[in-house]
């Protein structure tokens, strides 16, 4: 017998991002001001607080050197879009 595991003892990959950032409204209603939060399991390096206007912490995100996904709350863009 072998010691390699079988078909029935591997668990698939399900290609979902297990680490992302999270970019959710902020509390301040008079304000556009937007959070990101991280998703997941936790983010090596860590992750400095952030928020300001969805455009200016985008911009901040995709220059973090570790290229993880971004989801953005609904109310994020219409917010933006307003």
């Amino acid at each position: 017998m072998s010691d390699l595991p079988t078909s029935s003892t591997i668990i698939p990959w399900t290609r979902v991002p297990l680490r992302a950032f999270v970019v959710i409204p902020g509390d301040e209603i008079g304000r556009d001001f937007v959070l990101v939060r991280q998703g997941g399991y936790p983010i090596d390096g860590g992750l400095e607080p952030m928020q300001g206007p969805l455009a200016t912490v985008l911009r901040h995100l995709r220059d973090d050197p570790r290229g993880l996904p971004v989801t953005i709350h609904p109310e994020c863009r219409r917010r933006a879009a307003a």
